[in-house]
């Protein structure tokens, strides 16, 4: 068995520090510093979807990269991470009242087993296992089909 400093920490993100462009953030943290009304627009938090210059440069983006047609700047969030994101997407469009199950790629992101459940749906998530070939869609078929049988029969009842 090697040594603990061969083990590499899959649990968390900590980039090798040579990867990051340092100059360029260092320039942009900077440039944001030295101007106060970009800093308050910065700093602020609540409600919206983010800086509006970086979403119409994130929905051009995906308009040159995917050859889509173009996208609505309005359509585009910038969220903290995908923690973040993940949240906010349960708050929009799901239901405790009628959430029956959530279905996660096993393996998955370690940390979302925990957002679901801190959103309601304890004993409701259910792993698909996936391999080199993707998800196994005929267990994925046979778990909607039986969540579906459920709810007739619970509907009917």
């Amino acid at each position: 068995m090697g040594s603990l400093s061969n083990i590499i920490d899959l649990r968390k993100g900590s980039p090798a520090l040579e990867l990051l462009p340092v100059e360029i953030l260092t320039n942009a943290f900077n440039t944001i510093m030295s101007d106060k009304v970009t800093l308050t627009r910065c700093l602020d938090y609540g409600p919206g979807a983010g800086d509006k210059y970086v979403r119409k440069t994130i929905a051009e983006w995906l308009y040159r990269k995917y050859s889509i047609p173009r996208p609505n700047n309005e359509r585009v969030a910038v969220t903290a991470g995908a923690s973040q994101n993940i949240s906010c997407i349960l708050q929009c469009y799901t239901s405790l009242e009628c959430t029956q199950s959530i279905y996660l790629v096993a393996p998955t992101y370690h940390l979302v087993c925990g957002i679901f459940e801190d959103h309601g749906f304890t004993g409701r998530l259910q792993a698909i296992p996936e391999d080199d070939q993707g998800v196994d869609i005929a267990l994925l078929e046979t778990k909607l089909r039986a969540d579906f049988e459920r709810t007739i029969s619970v509907c009917l009842c």
